[in-house]
């Protein structure tokens, strides 16, 4: 196996896996969005943040799910799907899209046996008509899918910043009874309440697997509900038309270069040619 260092090479990867994204998404008439610094990038640089390691995208429920069961039944030569749905061990509620002909071991998180460069793809849900009761739903949300996150990941791979003991005790109560009822069990039952509300049906929409927090998180689907063409990486793919204020709610004056010191790598681990 050869080691891949360079960032340049893994980048070059990803957007390959993204161009083949992008037309399977096309052919079965799926929507899908550049997400999160994937999106930054494409406005502020037209395509990588310079230092970044990864690409993400996202779906509107309805059209996750299709992906995944079109990507779950297909044979493709190079890429596999992995998602809670329908692969063993997996721990995360969203998916992934893997290029097999790489391995990736991360410094923090599970040694998945297919886990190699991948693109993250997560579902957008509805939350409902009126602002404050969304709020309340998405962080119901979010506490059911860290939840299940935790459970299936050991102890010793989590990096545990919580000093207070009782608290501690009673994550891992809730972890351990995750565990004993089944992570698919509870993933279900989260399921059956985040699907309460739907995409399209929703004044308010968010990824609540995104993780940057209810406020940023939560955008109303006014600037999901078209699509256009964005430039990245000499290439077009599809962004909301509303992505300054998706942009803003996430980084705030999204134009403005951070500081050196921030410029880095969101993960770290190492990934080899197998």
């Amino acid at each position: 196996m050869r080691e891949i260092t360079e960032l340049k090479e893994l980048q070059k990867i990803e957007l390959e896996m993204l161009q083949e994204i992008d037309k399977i998404c096309r052919h079965y008439h799926i929507r899908y969005y550049l997400a999160g610094g994937t999106l930054l990038g494409a406005v502020r640089h037209q395509g990588f943040i310079p230092w970044d390691d990864d690409i993400d995208i996202a779906m509107p429920r309805e059209d996750y799910e299709q992906f995944i069961k079109i990507m779950s039944h297909k044979k493709h030569p190079i890429y596999k799907l992995l998602a809670i749905e329908c692969t063993k061990g997996y721990p995360y509620t969203f998916a992934k899209v893997v290029d097999t002909r790489t391995r990736l071991v991360e410094e923090i998180g599970k040694d998945l046996h297919q886990m190699g460069v991948f693109i993250d793809i997560f579902p957008i849900d509805g939350m409902g008509n009126q602002k404050e009761k969304a709020m309340q739903r998405l962080m119901k949300i979010i506490r059911l899918r860290s939840r299940i996150w935790e459970a299936a990941l050991k102890k010793d791979e989590i990096k545990n910043k919580e000093r207070n003991l009782k608290n501690q005790m009673i994550k891992s109560a809730a972890n351990g009874l995750i565990k004993i009822i089944g992570i698919k069990r509870c993933y279900h039952y989260m399921m059956k309440y985040v699907k309460q509300e739907t995409f399209q049906d929703s004044k308010w929409i968010a990824s609540a697997v995104g993780g940057a927090g209810i406020e940023r998180e939560l955008i109303e689907r006014k600037y999901f509900d078209n699509m256009i063409k964005m430039e990245f990486e000499g290439k077009r793919f599809y962004a909301p038309e509303g992505y300054e204020k998706y942009l803003t709610n996430l980084y705030g004056d999204y134009m403005q270069m951070p500081p050196k010191e921030k410029r880095v790598a969101s993960h770290r681990g190492k990934i080899w040619w197998k």
